[in-house]
């Protein structure tokens, strides 16, 4: 749906990458151990592509449409860390989300 998005409003369009995340076949092996940097590298990814479409503008294509929102990190994060690791991650989250712009419009979509 976001694939069609963009098209129709000509804007850049930003895809979650997780296929070549180094912890998700750790995750799966042992997930109780592998959850804090697997969640972090996540946050990591999500921030770095977000900040890269933002500090670098296509100039023909000013609108970005997402598949997902930041805040999904720390979504996920709550559901799936233990105190005290929730609130490092909550920290993490609150200092590269302080330099990201807010959405203007969010879509939620629903099967």
């Amino acid at each position: 749906m976001s694939s069609l998005m963009a098209d129709d409003f000509n804007a850049t369009l930003v895809h979650e990458s997780f296929a070549d995340n180094p912890f998700l076949a750790e995750f799966y092996k042992n997930p109780e151990r592998n959850v804090f940097p697997l969640e972090t590298s996540f946050l990591a990814e999500r921030f770095l592509q977000l900040k890269n479409v933002f500090e670098h503008p296509d100039l023909f294509r000013p609108m970005v449409i997402s598949d997902y929102i930041f805040h999904k990190s720390l979504i996920f994060a709550t559901q799936n860390l233990l105190e005290p690791e929730i609130t490092l991650f909550r920290k993490l989250f609150e200092i590269m989300e302080a330099s990201l712009p807010k959405p203007d419009v969010m879509i939620y979509l629903h099967r």
